[in-house]
């Protein structure tokens, strides 16, 4: 051998100790990643699987009615028991009343379109007049003439 490759091996019989054990440092480095990389991918699956789960079950659970005595309930008993039920002759008495309010508002309808419709029939005149004076003052120069 030459002196070059035996003063390379001696370099590395040297230094033999400090590369194996930077060697096994960077092999443990890898192992951990790699054990993390697969602990994160296997808790996302069962994250994913837990969350699927749980979502079936809310989409397939319906409500139970409740038949506990609730505030709620006691004030609507209570506005039940309360009223009473009208007498025909009230409610005969309430139909004439809303007939009668709705025969008013049909009656205020028709008098605003009337005075619309009598308004612009007011402001059609007003601009035709001034046409026929126009005419006739036309007519009385020709005959002027």
């Amino acid at each position: 051998m030459s002196q070059k490759k035996v003063d390379e091996y001696k370099e590395q019989k040297k230094n033999r100790r400090e590369q194996v054990a930077k060697e096994k440092k960077e092999k443990a480095i890898k192992r951990v990643i790699g054990w993390v990389v697969a602990g994160l991918a296997v808790c996302g699956l069962l994250v994913g699987i837990i969350v699927t789960i749980v979502n079936a079950i809310n989409a397939n659970k319906t409500e139970e009615e409740s038949y506990y005595l609730t505030e709620n309930a006691l004030l609507d008993y209570a506005e039940i028991v309360s009223s009473k039920e009208p007498d025909a002759t009230e409610t005969e008495a309430a139909v004439e009343e809303e007939a009668e309010e709705a025969e008013a508002e049909e009656a205020e309808t028709e008098d605003a379109e009337n005075a619309e419709a009598s308004a612009d029939t007011e402001a059609a005149e007003e601009e035709a007049e001034p046409a026929e004076e126009v005419e006739d003052t036309e007519a009385e120069a020709e005959a002027d003439d």
